[in-house]
């Protein structure tokens, strides 16, 4: 599983004006326990080489994208991470669906990657936004499923 987390003063850059709800460290950065890492490898800031990339993640099943804005490919190590993996398809579930997840979305757009959007695993802030991203993810391409269907197709 991977997951991002927002990095930095709480008050600050693209965090600015908003709750601590992602914020490394914070409460509102808490998963519930069924996503909830237990031992994530922290990716750093620095950019790591791919093969040392791919030695990091031997074994790992839990990876933790620290980012500075709402766009985890900030974090110059997750384009490495992603090549790494080389998902066939990426399930994309969290909050918030029309800030944080609509960066994530758009971004793995932009790399050809193909997306399942847990819909009933995420929120939004805005439900205007909300239902302005999910349109317009719909017609990118975005899969849409439920929770037990991504559960379901994890085997």
């Amino acid at each position: 599983m991977v997951s991002d987390t927002g990095t930095g003063p709480l008050q600050s850059g693209a965090w600015a004006g908003w709750p601590p709800h992602c914020l490394l460290g914070t409460r509102g950065a808490e998963k519930i326990p069924e996503t909830k890492q237990l031992d994530p490898l922290p990716l750093p800031f620095a950019p790591v080489p791919a093969a040392i990339m791919r030695r990091l993640l031997d074994g790992r099943r839990e990876i933790l994208i620290p980012k500075k804005q709402y766009d985890p490919f900030t974090n110059p190590n997750t384009e490495t991470l992603l090549d790494a993996l080389d998902p066939d398809e990426i399930l994309l579930f969290g909050v918030a669906t029309d800030i944080c997840d609509d960066a994530a979305v758009r971004a793995l757009l932009r790399r050809r990657r193909r997306i399942a959007f847990v819909e009933d695993a995420s929120r939004g802030v805005d439900e205007s936004r909300v239902a302005a991203c999910l349109a317009a993810w719909r017609e990118a391409g975005v899969r849409f499923a439920t929770a037990a269907e991504a559960v379901a197709s994890l085997g």
